[in-house]
């Protein structure tokens, strides 16, 4: 999905649109993509990694599609609005498992009520009709927003609960899941979704506090880590020499394009974005195929 928005974005970008927030989101929305499924293929079985991956791919589908949203190409703007919709709810769902299955009876009623107000806002988008931007502005927005603080609350509060009744070793990591969530989300809905709710007030543009939402991923990859949920550093050091060879592969090829010809930066960019994808294509293949590799 990740490849074939990118592929869609530049061709269509004209001089006005080719602006580094453009790659910038693209990039951020495709490292959600990649954490997904990676942290799937290391335990395709868990039910921790399964909602991960789909609260991963459903950030990662949003964050992407923000700018061609912006230019006002439906399709985007629809997908957008449906994954951003839903992202509270998986985010709840996730947290439902992670970091403990045992859950106090609000969470559940505060999960549920997330997923009304999900289908609520995706209900009047597609109801709007003849007044789509007005809804859009006046109801469905603020509805996706007030959906978003309130998920988030709702997980800073259960990792306090976590705090009073756990070891010392689960508090830290308590805590740095809460920094973590409040260093993600915070700055991008006091600086960019509040402001464009209520334009009274002062704000920046969505791409510059967008930057910090990437800690999100990064902390629970972290801690699914610590909890031997999953093993990012052990997978890690056995894919070092591929790794390395890539990297090395991708710089000759950028190199050389240099010296021979004038590629454009979107050139460049779609390049060596497919030519990774492809890596990683190949590696998911080839991990899929070991097993009947090995019984043959």
């Amino acid at each position: 999905m990740s490849v074939i928005i990118f592929c869609y974005i530049l061709p269509i970008a004209d001089d006005q649109y080719v602006e580094q927030r453009c790659y910038f989101m693209e990039f951020i929305g495709m490292s959600f993509l990649f954490i997904g499924i990676y942290s799937y293929t290391q335990k395709p079985n868990s039910v921790v990694v399964q909602y991960f991956l789909v609260l991963m791919l459903i950030s990662g589908l949003a964050i992407a599609l923000a700018t061609p949203s912006s230019w006002n190409i439906k399709l985007a703007k629809d997908v957008e609005v449906l994954s951003i919709s839903l992202a509270p709810y998986y985010l709840l769902k996730f947290f439902e498992h992670f970091p403990s299955s045992t859950k106090p009876a609000f969470f559940r009623k505060v999960r549920t009520s997330t997923l009304f107000i999900a289908v609520f806002s995706i209900f009047l988008y597609f109801l709007a009709g003849a007044q789509h931007d007005t809804i859009i502005q006046m109801m469905v927005r603020p509805c996706i927003v007030a959906n978003i603080i309130i998920s988030l609350l709702a997980c800073i509060v259960l990792c306090f609960l976590h705090i009073r009744s756990n070891s010392d070793k689960v508090k830290n990591q308590m805590y740095l899941l809460i920094f973590g969530l409040i260093l993600s989300f915070v700055p991008v809905i006091i600086f960019s979704l509040i402001p464009d709710v209520l334009p009274m007030l002062p704000g920046i543009p969505f791409h510059y506090s967008l930057s910090s939402i990437i800690v999100f991923p990064i902390t629970i990859s972290y801690l699914l880590t610590k909890q031997e949920i999953i093993d990012f550093q052990e997978h890690l050091r056995k894919i070092s020499f591929q790794l390395l060879a890539i990297l090395s592969g991708l710089l000759v090829f950028n190199l050389l394009s240099w010296i021979l010809s004038d590629f454009s930066l979107p050139s460049a960019l779609l390049l060596n974005t497919l030519l990774i994808c492809a890596f990683v294509v190949y590696s998911l293949m080839n991990r899929w195929l070991e097993p009947l590799k090995m019984k043959k």
